[in-house]
């Protein structure tokens, strides 16, 4: 785990509460991996790449969550054959944003414990590649 893992792990066990949903988890995940706004500015300039992401969801569900958390929803982001304190599980729920038919809404805010920023306001982004 480098640096910026062990950064963006301890800001999802200290900000997304552990009693967060799996439909909530993985809308924050997709949303991370597709968009940095509404991050604190120190979190949206690290590394955050599919790994990192996926890394990071994984720590904070093995240290919050049972190993049959999201059993009902995972297969319907490809997840399923891995369990969501993987690594791979997280990386299946983002591969699904690559393979989704739908429209992504990524207007709800995220489901952290802090407040976000303003919609509209400059925050770094980026694009699916």
């Amino acid at each position: 785990m480098n640096s910026d893992s062990k950064i963006f792990a301890e800001f999802l066990r200290r900000e997304l509460p552990a009693d967060t949903s799996y439909l909530d988890v993985v809308y924050a995940c997709r949303r991370i991996f597709c968009t940095l706004d509404g991050l604190p500015p120190e979190i949206a300039g690290l590394e955050l790449d599919k790994e990192t992401i996926a890394s990071g969801f994984a720590d904070w569900t093995k240290r919050n969550q049972s190993d049959d958390f999201g059993q009902l929803y995972s297969s319907a982001y490809s997840a399923a054959w891995h369990r969501p304190g993987d690594e791979g599980h997280w990386l299946q729920v983002i591969s699904s944003v690559l393979t989704s038919a739908a429209l992504l809404d990524f207007s709800p805010p995220l489901p952290f414990s802090y407040v976000t920023a303003t919609p509209g306001a400059a925050a770094p982004s980026r694009h699916v590649p």
